[in-house]
């Protein structure tokens, strides 16, 4: 079963970035399952570390698409900062499965719904007024 499930609504409008976003949603799906299926720790941190190289991937390609595109730099630069503070946020969490026997599955997926879905619509669908030009 899904954990967070792709659709419509996550559509920027650019072939890359959305590519990308579903890429996204396959590794938090398979971070999540394998969460919930009581996988050893080492299996999730393994894709916990797939999934923090894809987002900085992602990231910058996304910074460098934006820029191509016309986003205006002060969105750019406030944008940027949102993706600094994720892999962060993304980096905390890898720190705290390393580091632990037992893991608040509950906590952990909070913080996936909320980087995905909210990140996607409500940081990346600015982008959307700029790509309709």
């Amino acid at each position: 079963m899904e954990f967070v499930t792709w659709c419509g609504l996550f559509k920027i409008g650019h072939p890359v970035i959305d590519q990308q976003h579903r890429e996204l949603f396959r590794i938090v799906n398979e971070f999540h399952d394998q969460l919930t299926r009581g996988q050893p720790s080492r299996v999730a941190i393994d894709t916990l570390n797939g999934l923090i190289k894809f987002a900085q991937e992602h990231f910058a390609d996304e910074e460098v698409i934006s820029k191509e595109f016309g986003y205006p730099e002060e969105q750019q630069d406030r944008h940027r900062h949102i993706h600094e503070k994720l892999i962060y946020d993304i980096f905390d969490l890898h720190k705290e499965i390393s580091g632990s026997e037992s893991i608040d599955l509950k906590s952990i997926s909070n913080f996936l719904n909320q980087w995905i879905i909210l990140h996607i619509l409500i940081e990346d669908n600015q982008y959307k007024a700029f790509l309709d030009h």
